[in-house]
């Protein structure tokens, strides 16, 4: 980032410290900063892996920077303009020997001349000077202004870019998983944990608050919805659902949710705790420290020759 960064502030601050005086440089700085926007584009939908790890400072650093631009253009500008063997053919010195310098009559001390203050040079100058004042004291000049005239102080301004809550943002399929999902490990609070040396209902499966869910029922698909993966599950992921074999609680309607998952052993009612030990394998980093010690991966079904011969582990 800072090569194009450091590419820019070149090619700005060139085109301006000379572009009144040659000023092709103004359209070649266009074509320039044009192929590096389009350039850059490319690179970052087709090449580039990983964004990188800035914040503001380095852009705010290189505006502040650039800042300094149209000084060197005024500056710069009222001397190329105050040149008459730039604009003309007058008071054209003859050089006599290739050694001798030429008198061009372009000083400094043309400012205190009238010749100094000739347009197009004159505006020039006068805008340089308002901008130095400015860069330097604007801050301080823009304070004295706002306590002169309160009115125009500028405030916070608050955007309104019309995006809706997180859970309006929603489509149909999204709500429809996040809500068969909740509702579904939460039913675990009821289940028996014998096999896991826990008590009834003393494990929380939940990932969401009680008065989020309820928002989540509550909510309303919008204009807008979010696009590609809605939450930080990592199961809502299809690249790793699918890594794991997960089957999602919610399917379409009419399908059931065991008809999708093939167990080893007889028993077709315990078909879902081949996905849900997934979910609970993930989650195993929050468990309490006296479940864990004790966890075993096994389910008591219908068939216990069969859940002993084939164990879900």
């Amino acid at each position: 980032m800072h090569f194009k960064y450091s590419a820019i502030l070149n090619i700005v601050f060139v085109t301006f410290m000379f572009g009144l005086g040659l000023p092709m440089l103004f359209p070649y700085a266009l074509l320039a900063i044009i192929v590096l926007w389009v350039s850059e584009k490319a690179l970052f939908f087709y090449s580039y892996r990983l964004p990188p790890m800035y914040d503001a400072s380095l852009g705010t650093n290189v505006i502040n920077k650039m800042k300094v631009a149209p000084i060197f253009m005024m500056v710069f500008g009222y001397w190329f303009f105050s040149s008459n063997q730039l604009l003309n053919n007058r008071q054209i010195s003859p050089v006599m020997r290739k050694s001798d310098t030429p008198l061009t009559d372009h000083t400094y001390a043309s400012l205190f001349k009238e010749d100094g203050w000739n347009a197009p040079a004159w505006p020039l100058l006068v805008m340089s000077f308002i901008m130095i004042v400015q860069y330097f004291f604007g801050g301080y000049l823009g304070g004295l202004v706002v306590r002169c005239f309160p009115s125009f102080k500028i405030g916070d301004i608050e955007l309104n870019e019309e995006i809706d809550t997180y859970w309006n943002s929603l489509d149909d399929n999204d709500r429809k998983w996040t809500i068969a999902e909740e509702e579904h490990f939460r039913s675990f609070n009821k289940m028996s944990f014998q096999t896991w040396g826990v008590e009834k209902g003393s494990v929380d499966f939940s990932m969401m608050s009680d008065q989020s869910l309820a928002d989540c029922k509550a909510s309303k698909s919008g204009p807008k919805s979010l696009q590609g993966t809605h939450s930080y599950d990592i199961l809502a992921n299809p690249r790793y659902y699918n890594a794991f074999n997960y089957v999602a609680v919610a399917q379409d309607e009419g399908d059931k949710r065991e008809e999708f998952i093939i167990d080893d052993d007889s028993d077709e009612d315990n078909d879902f705790w081949q996905s849900d030990k997934v979910r609970i394998g993930l989650n195993m980093a929050y468990f309490p420290e006296s479940m864990g010690k004790g966890f075993s991966f096994t389910y008591v079904g219908k068939d216990k020759k069969d859940n002993e011969a084939n164990p879900l582990i």
